[in-house]
């Protein structure tokens, strides 16, 4: 599996029919039509980095006997990567 590219993501929108997800470097990840299940799905996949950034952090905060235990830290982690890709703000 090829590798993505790295995050941060912003969701755009112009002022014409478009909304996009560029990636730090302001490269477009993608473009699409304006419309509200549109810009829900930019926002899904602006988080998309996030996201899998918070899991991998998650499963890696395991005790001793395997369980998952997340710190304070890793919860917040969590809460904004899934708020970002609700369109959310915190």
């Amino acid at each position: 599996m090829s590798k993505h590219t790295p995050g941060p993501w912003t969701v755009w929108e112009n002022g014409d029919d478009e909304i996009g997800v560029d990636d730090l470097y302001q490269n477009s990840v993608c473009t699409v039509e304006k419309g509200e299940t549109r810009m829900a799905d930019a926002s899904l996949i602006a988080a998309a980095p996030e996201l899998l950034a918070a899991l991998e952090l998650l499963l890696s905060a395991r005790d001793d006997d395997g369980a998952i235990c997340p710190s304070g830290v890793v919860v917040a982690q969590v809460k904004a990567a899934i708020a970002k890709a609700k369109g959310e703000t915190q």
